[in-house]
């Protein structure tokens, strides 16, 4: 959309780093101990910290360690003189872009497994959003975005910050995770604090990184640069990677269906056979199929030789290339629900296990037990010609390695460390990278669900597509409404590394079926029905896809406008919107009224929202440019546009959404394309425009809105219709690929 050098280039020069990796932690003992109670004589004192409270203090450059600069975007060239040369990063005033970390670290926890505990000045601000869970440290999918003005209060656990600093910028700090250990969030007298530990007993050693920060012009810069900054530096470079650098599945770039908003855990081989057949009966061109939990023993992980005897090749037999082509299943990131409770039936694989606290079944913590155990859960889903995985309850681990008691971790960190393995970080991580690996190896996608903690999302490595939010509930509006605000709320913290799964979505919804449709297309993520495979929606599902089921997709998944980052869309009689980039420089906004009471509110699109389009595109190159000859708008739910002339005004009178698509003017020409789909742009890509011409390539023939200022288009065999405001529309037959047309004045 606009120039600029690029990211990469500007990441690989200004983010080379030198630093060692950080040192292994043994975790469980059964060899020397590398980090004894006491310095060994010929230790120095100063690189051996007694077990003591971690201490309160100013975070400097001179007491911690080194600082790690980041990408920093040079200003402009002036006209006849050089620019003004960027202030270098300073991690205390929070200036530039960078990474801090502690060099050359050594220490051990204290009771409660943390380890340093510091307090951060950061400038004085407008209003900021904090994005933390009450679930911590395990975090699930319920880590939520606050609102807040001032920085008391906050719960301990948080994942990001960012802030609207007084006068103009923005600034986005990023506690970070490594191999052994990790930081987070909280505060103490108004004051932000970042605690990094590991929830455990061992000492650790090496280079350990504490946050990301970055302190740019625009909201989407900063949040982008913190990341990519984050993601360069030695400790936790390749254990994750940003969005861009990954590949996305195919099975997810089409249309699917998912077994458990209607099936629940009530599912075997004659229903899970009966929904393929039915879902072929209903013509809708849905290509995954997902059988969720429900499907295998708890024991011994094995197929529930009851539901289903011949495991899951009755499913996968049934595939075919142009109807359900892959099969997938759910499983758990510990095998069961919160993990297998002992004594299980592992098998051989139960020698690599141990029973934690909460009495269930984990792996070692080394990254041997952890292959055995994948390769042993995913050994069934192989064997039968399983495609892909959605995998749960990721964050599980961290808990229980820490020494949680209870069944279910998600009720917060164990008083002590008592209880905890040697490095409940290290364990937790291990075990995040080797699944990784092998579903790679063996699977052709995965949705990751609850993995809303550091550990999980910061040794992710290819993972592309996670949840990012709590579930989806047929039927429940004030769910609804929560489940779209922090659905695209996330993205400006979790969408740099994945593409967003808004999760499945009942289409025949009698409170949000067409509001939740339009949302899972702005995702850019995989879009799932959880419908009874006999009572589809067509009309809110046929507007999100191809005939063979492909789906439009944006470039890049929808964000929430800067403004409506920092709404409480519940609380304030204020819009909330959101901007996602299309094909051909254009642009989908959607405005949605989340009020709690359904109070009406006001709301408009103007070209400022336009410049935001590429917040979220990879390599970050700045604000969109609204092109000389303007803007073109067109109301989808309205079925009407013309030229944008100021702003276009609306009102939402209750729950709801309006969905406008923005198009650039081009040689008096604009395309809207194809006006039956959600993304109408994303369905035809422009070949050629002049003043007297225009020529495009419809990826799938259908229905076609174009825009001519000065005079009637035509075309041969093609005929338009003036819909107002010099918007012509064409019905063309749906369904021909890939076809050319020509249109003159």
């Amino acid at each position: 959309m606009s120039s600029g050098a690029d990211l990469l280039s500007r990441t690989a020069v200004l983010l080379a780093c030198t630093v060692a990796a950080c040192a292994a932690v043994l975790l469980f003992g059964g060899g020397p101990d590398l980090f004894p109670e006491e310095p060994d004589a010929e230790t120095p004192p100063s690189e051996v910290r007694p077990a003591v409270a971690p201490r309160e203090r100013a975070h400097t450059a001179k007491a911690d360690g080194g600082e790690y600069p980041g990408p920093v975007d040079a200003k402009p060239p002036a006209p006849r003189e050089a620019p003004p040369e960027p202030p270098p990063p300073d991690a205390d005033k929070f200036i530039g872009t960078g990474v801090k970390i502690l060099k050359d670290y050594s220490g051990r926890p204290d009771k409660k497994g943390v380890m340093e505990r510091y307090v951060l000045a950061v400038p004085e601000f407008e209003i900021g959003v904090y994005y933390g869970g009450s679930w911590w440290p395990a975090g699930g999918n319920r880590v939520y975005p606050a609102v807040v003005r001032d920085l008391s209060g906050l719960g301990e656990g948080g994942m990001f910050l960012l802030l609207k600093l007084k006068g103009a910028g923005y600034l986005a700090i990023l506690p970070l995770a490594c191999r052994n250990a990790y930081s987070w969030f909280d505060s103490d007298g108004g004051k932000l604090v970042l605690k990094m530990g590991t929830h455990g007993k061992d000492a650790i050693r090496g280079d350990i990184p504490l946050y990301a920060w970055s302190r740019a012009a625009g909201l989407y810069e900063a949040c982008h640069n913190a990341w990519a900054a984050a993601l360069e530096c030695a400790p936790v470079k390749d254990l994750a990677l940003l969005r861009e650098k990954k590949e996305y599945p195919e099975v997810f770039r089409y249309l699917g269906w998912c077994s458990w908003e209607h099936y629940k855990g009530k599912v075997d081989e004659a229903n899970m056979v009966q929904a393929m057949r039915d879902i072929e009966q209903s013509k809708l061109p849905i290509r995954f199929f997902l059988v969720d939990n429900g499907h295998f023993d708890s024991r011994s992980l094995r197929p529930d030789a009851k539901k289903f005897p011949r495991g899951y090749r009755p499913l996968t037999d049934m595939r075919k290339e142009d109807k359900i082509k892959w099969v997938g299943i759910w499983y758990a990131f510990l095998g069961n629900n919160h993990g297998v409770t002992a004594p299980g039936n592992l098998g051989e694989v139960g020698q690599s296990m141990y029973e934690c606290p909460a009495g269930k079944l984990l792996p070692v913590g080394t990254e041997e037990s952890a292959r055995r155990f994948y390769e042993y859960m995913l050994g069934f889903a192989k064997r039968d010609g399983v495609d892909f995985l959605k995998v749960d309850f990721q964050t599980d681990a961290l808990p229980f390695y820490a020494g949680v008691t209870d069944g279910n971790p998600l009720g917060g960190p164990p008083r002590d460390n008592s209880r905890a393995v040697g490095n409940p970080l290290e364990a937790s991580a291990n075990l995040a990278r080797v699944f990784q690996t092998v579903v790679d190896e063996r699977m052709k996608g995965l949705i990751n669900c609850n993995w809303h903690n550091a550990v999980s999302l910061f040794n992710s490595m290819n993972s592309v597509v996670g949840r990012c939010s709590e579930d989806y509930k047929v039927g429940d509006l004030n769910r609804a409404k929560g489940h779209l605000h922090h659905s695209y709320a996330a993205i400006p913290w979790l969408g740099q590394i994945a593409w967003g799964d808004h999760d499945m979505f009942h289409s025949n919804d009698p409170a949000a079926g067409r509001v939740m449709a339009v949302s899972k297309a702005m995702s850019g993520g995989p879009v799932y029905l959880s419908d009874d495979p006999k009572n589809f929606a067509p009309q809110n599902v046929r507007p999100l896809c191809f005939e063979d089921g492909e789906l439009l997709r944006p470039l890049a998944p929808a964000s929430p406008l800067p403004e409506s980052i920092f709404v409480d869309p519940f609380k304030e009689a204020k819009p909330y919107r959101v901007v996602a980039p299309l094909a051909g420089d254009a642009a989908a906004i959607v405005v949605y009224n989340l009020t709690k009471k359904g109070v009406p509110v006001r709301a408009s699109v103007t070209s400022e929202d336009y410049t935001h389009a590429g917040g979220m595109v990879q390599p970050y190159e700045g604000k969109w440019k609204v092109p000389a000859e303007g803007l073109v708008y067109y109301d989808w739910n309205a079925r009407r546009g013309g030229k944008l002339e100021g702003e276009y005004s609306f009102e939402l009178e209750g729950f709801g959404d309006r969905l406008v698509i923005l198009c650039p003017i081009r040689s008096g020409w604009a395309v809207v394309g194809r006006t039956d789909k959600f993304l109408s742009p994303a369905g035809v890509d422009v070949v050629s425009v002049s003043e007297n011409e225009l020529t495009i390539r419809m990826v799938e023939s259908g229905p076609l809105a174009v825009w001519r200022g000065t005079s009637s288009p035509w075309s041969t065999g093609i005929t338009f219709t003036n819909a107002g405001n010099d918007l012509y529309m064409a019905d063309l037959p749906v369904g021909e690929r890939y076809r050319p047309v020509t249109i003159g004045r």
